[in-house]
């Protein structure tokens, strides 16, 4: 085994270095060491996007549905954060819609992967971001996502209008 040559100090090449392999210091590529044009292929980076967005328009009462968000491409994922709000308050305190989020793997059945859901009562504030407790962020390529919106007292004047965010990072294959 040979011992590796060291330089101390400042090393300068006036040309072309090249090695067979090259191994940098956790820490010594950072962004500003990358060029803007070094067009690094997106199979090369991980992605992240939001999926979501408006399900009911303001002033349209929330329902029961079931809204399918999203299908996963890369090899695997994370769900970052799910925020939900709405643009009207319930006027009674009865009235009340659940926000959920399901997925489902390999075909199977949608199940939560939430621990703690949000429930919009009368006493949320309009446009205010409400976070679900993931219990469950992890997917991989051909995960589904779907927002689960359930309303237990459908017969008092319900919330209107609901925006749901989801923040995923995706790693390519």
């Amino acid at each position: 085994m040979s011992v590796p040559s060291r330089v101390e100090g400042d090393f300068y090449v006036n040309g072309n270095l090249s090695s067979k392999t090259q191994t940098y210091p956790a820490g010594s590529v950072t962004n500003a060491s990358i060029v803007a044009s070094a067009g690094i292929a997106a199979s090369k980076v991980v992605h992240q996007f939001q999926v979501g967005g408006q399900l009911v328009a303001p002033g349209t009462v929330v329902d029961d549905m079931n809204q399918l968000l999203h299908v996963v491409y890369g090899a695997t994922g994370t769900i970052v954060r799910a925020e939900a709000f709405i643009t009207t308050v319930a006027s009674s305190s009865g009235s009340t819609i659940n926000v959920d989020l399901h997925k489902s793997t390999g075909g199977g059945a949608f199940a939560t992967i939430c621990s703690g859901t949000v429930t919009f009562t009368s006493t949320y504030t309009v446009r205010v971001p409400y976070a679900l407790t993931l219990s469950s962020a992890s997917l991989v390529d051909g995960d589904i996502l779907q927002a689960v919106i359930t309303t237990p007292n459908s017969s008092a004047a319900l919330p209107q209008g609901l925006f749901l965010s989801v923040m995923l990072y995706e790693d390519p294959t």
